[in-house]
This record gives C-alpha cells, sequence and structure tokens, in this order.
C-alpha cells in the first residue's frame, strides 16, 4: 500500500476519533454538572434526548475505529504500517517495536472486553433493539470508553508523527456543546427573574 494511501486512511480515522473526543466532552460534562444544571438537563426532553442519542452516537464511531473488520479501524491501521513497515515513506519514522507492542496491547483482556461490549451494545441495543436489550444496557462503562479513548488517541497521534510529522492534537479543550446549551438556558432564566 503506497504512504498517501495510508496517511488518507490515517487522517478519516482520526476524523472518526475527534468526533468521539467531542461526544466524550458533553458525557464528561454530564457527570459533574451541579443541581442547578442536573435541573435543567433534567427538564429539557430536547437535552434528554441529546444525551442519548450523543451515547449512541459515541458507540457506533467508536465501534467504527475498534472494531477489526471495520475500513477505519486502529487495528487495521496498525495491520498496515506494520505489514508496510519497510515500504512507507516515514516523515519521523517509528520503531517497529512500538507498533508491535501496540498491537500486543489491543490484544490485552480489558481492551478486548471494552471492545466486545462496545459491540454487544450497539448491536443489541442501538442497532437492532432486540427484545431482551435492556440485559445490555449497562455492559459498557464509562471507564471502558475512557481506556479505549486512551489507547487509541496515543497510537493515532503516534502514528501521526510518524506518517506526516508534527503532532496531532485532539479537541480536548473544547467546550461541551450541551455545557454551552445549559449555561445559556440557566442566564436566561436568571434574566427573568
Amino acid at each position: 500500500m503506497k504512504t498517501n494511501e495510508i496517511i488518507i486512511k490515517l487522517k478519516n480515522t482520526l476524523e472518526i476519533f475527534e468526533r468521539c473526543f467531542v461526544i466524550l466532552d458533553d458525557i464528561r460534562y454530564i457527570g459533574r454538572v451541579n443541581d442547578i444544571e442536573k435541573q435543567v438537563i433534567e427538564n429539557s426532553n430536547f437535552l434528554m434526548r441529546q444525551i442519548d442519542y450523543e451515547w449512541r452516537l459515541l458507540i457506533i464511531e467508536l465501534q467504527k475505529v475498534f472494531k477489526k473488520e471495520e475500513d477505519y479501524s486502529v487495528n487495521k491501521l496498525l495491520n498496515i504500517l506494520i505489514t508496510n513497515y519497510k515500504t512507507i515513506q516515514w516523515e519521523n519514522k517509528i520503531d517497529l517495536d512500538v507498533l508491535k507492542n501496540y498491537e500486543l496491547k489491543l490484544k490485552e483482556e480489558k481492551f478486548i472486553e471494552a471492545i466486545k461490549a462496545l459491540d454487544t451494545l450497539r448491536s443489541k441495543f442501538i442497532a437492532h433493539l432486540d427484545s431482551n436489550r435492556i440485559n445490555y444496557n449497562d455492559k459498557i462503562t464509562t471507564e471502558h470508553v475512557e481506556l479505549l479513548m486512551f489507547i487509541g488517541g496515543r497510537f493515532l497521534k503516534e502514528a501521526n508523527n510518524a506518517l506526516i510529522g508534527g503532532s496531532f492534537i485532539f479537541n480536548l479543550f473544547s467546550y461541551s456543546g450541551i455545557n454551552t446549551i445549559v449555561d445559556e438556558i440557566i442566564d436566561l432564566q436568571q434574566e427573568k427573574s
């Protein structure tokens, strides 16, 4: 595979992964709201649906990045980098052992468990609405998501630096979209008072 084709695959994976960071930012915000913000969220059908939709979207997007069979999966990209290691025109060559360590990391039980939970939730609850779907609703946790985001983010940053040069910074300091809406609602409520 040509280096420019690999770079395109990397950029597509990074784009999906960046969306996951933005969604995760909203989910993290929900976990740290104060009482006033919580009340605003719980009193808004729109915000409650938005949170549900974001979780669903996060599961779908993460599956694209971590399910081996998906075109833009970390696994496929890693395999391409290892298989084509000698023919790639590296900007900042990454050590082959580093790539193989990522491959081993993704085979660890905790990552396999997180990916399986992700796949189960997507298949049983989001995509197909199985009759027993309620049994699967709690199979994935924020810890699973954060674990996948951590290892995926680390690998993608290193791959980006090795193939393109320079560093890639995920939008870690973005403001939650839900946070912005909740703040605006609170401001409007205070103006009315």
